[in-house]
């Protein structure tokens, strides 16, 4: 998808004000050594500000006085798993020198023309965007500023730049790990639809159903707790020989313990339980929640470590962070009861 690159130049705002590109300038730049009133100054602001005119420091010819600043935006920061890329990228950020500027689409519209805002007027050097429930349309826009962008934890069409995690791996070891303690029938509490990670962790899960010769299927959750109890209370309903399920994030596996609760059934007992993602909130569940936590830390830094070679003059490039995603075992998982085993492969 191509995005037209149409912003408002400082001979459009002149002219929508009646004056001078030059003065223009020099009001949005608050030259001291400028004399005009009052009341010519107001509407060149407030034109400018309609117009979604910011005055670009880069193409004032200052690309050597660079801000050493570094926005981050989220798409959610009251999610706990983006703490760790929060922490990763301030680290990152504090080593090569960047204050870190960090935004929320939480908040709606607001941030991102705040962001471009800051991009526009060469507040901030770049911008990582950890975009997994960022849209489409907002990643475009932001795409079209004039600064770098790197995407985390996601891969978008014309995005140039960008760091992920190996999610399908993640799945699979999910996959083995239950079936290594008997679980034949699995089922996948898959992610938000518009979620790219979504779609490589059912990716994995499929490729580790025909690797490990098991059956299985996919049934569509969410990122939110409220996502995965209604998802799971659909499952248990329609599909009742399910022994193994891997859930697609954290939250939503909190809801799901809880379906499991309301269901009557017993977890690992009944239902052995494992999340993509892991988080001290885990230890703390009950039963305690079997997890594949991903580098999200790393992450983090990478993203940060990227965007710094690329404002050096390095190349976009698309990464995968190095270290691997690793099982973290605790008590939501469990060796299927042989009677249970047998009765539900008869089903």
């Amino acid at each position: 998808m191509r995005i037209e690159r149409i912003r408002p130049t400082l001979k459009d705002v002149g002219l929508a004000a009646g004056v001078d590109p030059s003065l223009v300038s020099r009001v949005l730049t608050s030259d001291p050594l400028v004399r005009v009133s009052e009341d010519t100054r107001t509407r060149i602001l407030a034109v400018a500000q309609r117009m979604g005119y910011y005055p670009n420091a880069l193409a004032r010819g200052l690309s050597l006085a660079t801000a050493q600043s570094i926005g981050l935006l989220l798409p959610d920061l009251s999610n706990p798993i983006y703490a760790q890329a929060v922490i990763g990228a301030h680290e990152a950020a504090q080593r090569l020198g960047y204050v870190l500027v960090i935004g929320s689409m939480h908040d709606g519209e607001a941030t991102e023309r705040a962001f471009a805002g800051l991009l526009y007027q060469g507040r901030v050097d770049g911008l990582i965007v950890a975009s997994a429930r960022v849209s489409d349309e907002v990643v475009a826009k932001l795409l079209s500023l004039p600064a770098p962008v790197v995407i985390a934890n996601r891969k978008v069409v014309g995005a140039l730049a960008s760091v992920t995690a190996d999610d399908e791996s993640a799945s699979r070891l999910a996959v083995e790990h239950l079936t290594g303690l008997g679980h034949v029938r699995l089922a996948h509490l898959s992610g938000s639809d518009y979620a790219e990670t979504s779609t490589r962790r059912k990716a994995g899960f499929l490729r580790a159903l025909r690797s490990e010769g098991v059956q299985g299927r996919i049934v569509a959750g969410g990122a939110r707790p409220e996502d995965g109890y209604r998802a799971a209370r659909r499952l248990f309903e329609r599909s009742p020989e399910v022994t193994g399920l891997v859930v697609a994030s954290l939250l939503s596996a909190v809801g799901v313990l809880h379906a499991a609760y309301d269901a009557g059934l017993s977890v690992p007992a009944d239902l052995s339980v494992v999340a993509i993602h892991d988080d001290l909130l885990a230890d703390h569940l009950v039963p305690p929640l079997t997890t594949v936590a991903l580098p999200m830390r790393e992450l983090g830094s990478t993203a940060v470590e990227l965007l710094d070679d690329v404002l050096s003059g390095g190349s976009l490039r698309h990464v995968v962070v190095p270290r691997p995603p690793a099982l973290v075992v605790r008590a939501s998982t469990g060796v299927v009861p042989v009677n249970q085993r047998q009765r539900k492969i008869a089903r």
